[in-house]
């Protein structure tokens, strides 16, 4: 339910009526699976939840940080008392035990909700939120499509399948209902960036553009709209405003480790290498087990002709991920360069073994058999690599090196 929303029915975009949101909010206060025990303790730490209600809260001392209107999922990540601290992304605060709603009771106390009064859309769509969570994607949808049935206008449930639509592989589907979404608000900034998604997706980069530029103009604090949206300057080649993007995001939220690792990669691609590092040592302190930013990282201190760093990073993210094709390849590379060809042929020989249509590693793999004299075996690896990308090889037999990749690469962020 990472990707979803607990959207209760009474929402004033719903446009429900007032009874309705009583009833839902009556029930959701009378009809409850049995509380957190606090009391349990470090039993409970690591368990994912939600608040029970929209009148629910989260605090740090008097303040209270969000709501259970927020619609987002939490971790418990201590208890005290009565208390659970939780997390949610960036956003972390107090709960009382009795407002949180782990996972494990919520497919009961949701369908407990729904059999007292089978005509609610919200527990339908909030149902179908823990089943998208648990990747019972067709159970998922049939719930939002009851609550759709029973709420035609009811905006979160048309974003909540259309994610799942996304998650699903039928990125079309998921286009129309966030269009439709679109259709019934068009002042609601989370389904243009949804649909943005899509698009990128689709890869038509213009139309999502378009859509995060919308989201934007309707709340100028969506920092995941900037991180998005750079990303799909980046894959216009729009390096410079791409930069601008993932910086306004951080400026917004300054532990977004996605905009950081982003923001390292467009400097990668602009050869500011230090920036880039900078940036890759921000995503680590944030997050010590991320493989793609040692990766990273790797590249840019090898591009400093710092080996011994660049072998140090790789090494890590292979031991954080030991079938990751690209830092083989990678340290293939670097070691070819200390000129320990045979340790390189067998990093090159792995990378393949992964990603068996990898062409650079096979270029890379006969320019170190061509440097150990060895022409039958680099002929063959040069063919191989000239086949998957003729680009690789010139038309005079040239070896070029290739031009850094980055479309895919880069990390969108995740709906709330």
């Amino acid at each position: 339910m990472g990707n979803c929303h607990v959207e209760p029915a009474g929402r004033k975009i719903l446009r429900r009526g007032a009874g309705a949101i009583a009833t839902l909010v009556a029930t959701l206060t009378l009809v409850c699976a049995a509380p957190v025990r606090a009391e349990d303790g470090e039993a409970w730490v690591g368990t994912r939840g939600l608040l029970r209600s929209p009148q629910s809260t989260v605090q740090v001392g008097s303040k209270v940080v969000a709501t259970g209107a927020s619609h987002r999922v939490y971790r418990v990540e201590r208890v005290q008392g009565d208390w659970l601290w939780v997390a949610s992304g960036n956003l972390r605060g107090w709960v009382k035990a009795g407002e949180f709603l782990p996972f494990d009771k919520a497919i009961d106390h949701f369908t407990d909700l729904i059999r007292r009064n089978p005509g609610d859309p919200g527990a339908y769509n909030s149902r179908g939120n823990i089943w998208a969570d648990k990747g019972e994607f067709l159970i998922a949808i049939g719930d939002y499509s009851e609550a759709i049935k029973l709420n035609p206008h009811y905006i979160q449930a048309f974003l909540n399948r259309g994610d799942v639509w996304l998650r699903k592989g039928d990125p079309k589907k998921a286009l129309e209902d966030f269009s439709e979404a679109i259709r019934l608000n068009p002042d609601y900034a989370p389904a243009y960036y949804d649909r943005a998604n899509v698009w990128q997706v689709l890869g038509n980069d213009d139309r999502a553009i378009a859509d995060y530029t919308e989201a934007l103009r309707l709340d100028p604090q969506l920092a995941k709209a900037y991180n998005n949206r750079g990303n799909a300057q980046a894959d216009k080649g729009r390096l410079a405003r791409a930069v601008a993007d993932y910086t306004q995001a951080l400026k917004l939220d300054p532990e977004f480790a996605s905009a950081y690792f982003n923001r390292g990669y467009a400097y990668r691609d602009l050869k500011e290498y230090d920036k880039a590092i900078a940036d890759f040592d921000r995503v680590l302190e944030l997050d010590g087990k991320f493989p793609r930013a040692y990766n990273s990282r790797g590249v840019c201190r090898a591009a400093k002709k710092d080996y011994a760093g660049a072998l140090a990073d790789y090494d890590t993210a292979l031991r954080l991920a030991p079938q990751y094709a690209s830092a083989y390849h990678n340290r293939g590379k670097a070691r070819a360069e200390l000129g320990r060809l045979d340790e390189a042929i067998t990093d090159f020989d792995r990378a393949i073994a992964i990603d068996p249509k990898y062409a650079e590693a096979y270029r890379d793999r006969g320019l170190a058999w061509e440097r150990k004299q060895d022409r039958d075996r680099a002929s063959a690896d040069l063919r191989v690599a000239a086949r998957l990308d003729p680009k690789l090889i010139t038309a005079t037999g040239d070896r070029q090196d290739s031009v850094p990749k980055s479309k895919g690469k880069r990390i969108n962020a995740k709906r709330d």
